[in-house]
């Protein structure tokens, strides 16, 4: 979450959560797995162009993404807390409203 917010200019996740619906969220977790940003797209670029000076085949670099199509229960969790940030917050806005806190 927080390279996800550097990327997207907040300054800490939780101004993040309290903006993106789940669907949102896991757009991005999808996109990040086809597409990373950020250091780990660094890293590819680094090795791919490393391989090549060094003679290998295209096929050979092609990068791979250990992620895609596999169920990662990460994602399940981060949204469980993602839910439950949520819920904390408006109760928290309805106990203020209410004036009972």
């Amino acid at each position: 979450m927080f390279a996800l917010s550097r990327e997207l200019g907040y300054r800490h996740p939780r101004y993040l959560i309290q903006d993106l619906t789940t669907d949102e969220l896991l757009d991005w977790l999808a996109l990040y797995e086809i597409d990373p940003w950020g250091e780990t797209r660094r890293d590819y670029r680094a090795a791919v162009a490393s391989m090549w000076q060094r003679g290998a085949k295209f096929e050979d670099v092609r990068p791979t993404y250990p992620h895609v199509g596999c169920v990662d229960a990460d994602d399940d969790d981060l949204i469980a807390l993602l839910d439950a940030d949520r819920a904390a917050a408006a109760e928290k806005e309805k106990a203020q409203t209410d004036g009972t806190a």
